[in-house]
């Protein structure tokens, strides 16, 4: 229902953008660009994750392992997870009984701090008075799956134990599951809640950090984390026979009204953010996507066939069954005649068009060079894909099936005279030239 689908490659990779153009081109022809790229760990990996706390998770001979900025080895497990919060979900291969007498491997979670200390991730289901450690069928583990520490807590919402049903698979700082009831948890906690769902399908309610339930609705409804006072809801629309989406404070209040079908989010297994820039992009119920503030009000008209959330003031949006970027006034910054265009971030989006994928600034001019990466470095997923990477200083790269790392570096251009006024110009921009300021502010 929501475009927030995750794939380990996907997010690896998605916006290479500023990864991979230099592969061609020499530094100092780079540099004098404004951009800059450096190879760090050459690409010799099965699979791999983006750095996360000067670690990165990567596979090599079918191992999962950390490794550090130098490229050095520094655990290694049969499966691992990004750290974060200074701890790490990690997996040790085993047997289980299957219930035909025989076993299956299966992987029993623990969680690593960066000490190298390993916790086993336990729980014990109702009636057991015994703990158990978390564990799941090889074959069964979605490949999607993302698990991260937030707020001091980590969810395995998208893996499932071998054993019976075990609701709320919610764990603290010490491996400990913390028991939320008999309700089942997909998200982290978020502003002091959990959004949860009745076990076997039931309801959607939030739960506070002790399992109470705190918020709890008389109809059909499914929840979704808080993030600044908001919550998306969805209820059930006898109607249009389908479920549409609203807006709640912390009382349940309603205070966007249930007029929605779909809308974006970033941080999705973390902080869920959709208010992005000040604004949620969302799809009514008549297919169109625009943009709204916290009270409702429309401040980018209906009249997209997809807008992304808005990151550094800018958004892709498709008319027409072409992609271009729109700032936070619904100002056209990128004409809208590409096949594809990414969200942005340091200044950067991946572009496709004519069948060439690149690289663009915010004002759509093309980085030399960005179009020598192939297609699936910057779309691994495809470009139906709706996964989105914010490209950090340290990067995933990929070639010829091998993943590494590289360091970009990106100036990006000054602002126009017409983003603001006369008066404050070359002040600003001096303060960008002296690097008082970014540029994207």
């Amino acid at each position: 229902m929501k475009k927030h689908k995750r794939s380990r490659t996907a997010i690896s990779l998605f916006l290479a953008v500023c990864t991979l153009f230099s592969l061609i081109l020499p530094v100092t022809a780079a540099e004098e660009e404004g951009l800059s790229y450096e190879v760090i760990i050459a690409p010799q990996y099965e699979d791999a994750d983006s750095f996360s706390q000067d670690l990165a998770a990567v596979k090599k001979d079918g191992k999962w392992g950390y490794i550090d900025m130098e490229g050095n080895t520094v655990f290694q497990f049969d499966y691992a997870f990004s750290f974060s919060e200074g701890l790490a979900v990690v997996g040790t291969l085993g047997e289980h009984p299957t219930y035909d007498g025989a076993t299956a491997p299966v992987y029993f979670w623990s969680v690593l701090d960066k000490q190298g200390n390993v916790t086993p991730l336990l729980y014990k289901e109702e009636g057991d008075t015994e703990y158990k450690q978390a564990k799941e069928f090889v074959d069964f583990l979605d490949s999607s799956a993302k698990v991260y520490y937030h707020n001091g807590y980590v969810v395995l919402g998208s893996i499932m134990s071998v054993d019976n049903y075990a609701p709320s698979l919610v764990f603290d700082r010490t491996g400990k599951q913390v028991y939320l009831g008999d309700y089942w948890v997909g998200y982290c906690l978020n502003e002091g809640t959990f959004a949860a769902t009745e076990a076997m399908g039931g309801n959607g309610l939030y739960l506070d950090e002790s399992g109470k339930p705190v918020l709890e609705f008389s109809e059909e409804a499914y929840t979704r984390p808080f993030n600044q006072g908001l919550s998306p809801l969805a209820k059930y629309d006898v109607e249009r026979e389908d479920f549409v989406f609203g807006f709640i404070d912390k009382n349940g209040k309603t205070v966007i009204p249930f007029q929605y079908q779909d809308f974006y989010v970033r941080g999705v297994f973390t902080t869920y953010q959709i208010f992005c820039d000040g604004i949620a992009s969302v799809k009514n119920l008549n297919g169109k996507w625009g943009g709204i503030d916290k009270q409702g009000k429309t401040v980018i008209p209906f009249e997209y066939e997809a807008l992304g959330t808005f990151l550094e003031g800018l958004a892709f949006a498709c008319k027409d069954g072409k992609y271009g970027v729109i700032d936070t006034q619904n100002n056209v910054m990128v004409p809208f005649e590409y096949t594809r265009i990414t969200s942005y971030s340091n200044g950067l989006a991946v572009a496709v068009k004519g069948g060439r994928a690149f690289c663009i600034d915010r004002y759509g001019k093309e980085v030399p060079g960005s179009n020598t990466i192939s297609q699936e470095s910057y779309f691994p997923a495809g470009l139906e894909s709706s996964l989105t990477m914010t490209p950090d200083e340290i990067i995933t790269v990929i070639e010829n099936g091998k993943y590494g790392f590289a360091r970009i570096g990106y100036t990006q251009p000054l602002p126009q005279e017409g983003e603001m006024a006369d008066w404050a110009y070359e002040e600003v921009t001096q303060a960008i030239q002296h690097d008082l300021v970014p540029s994207d502010l």
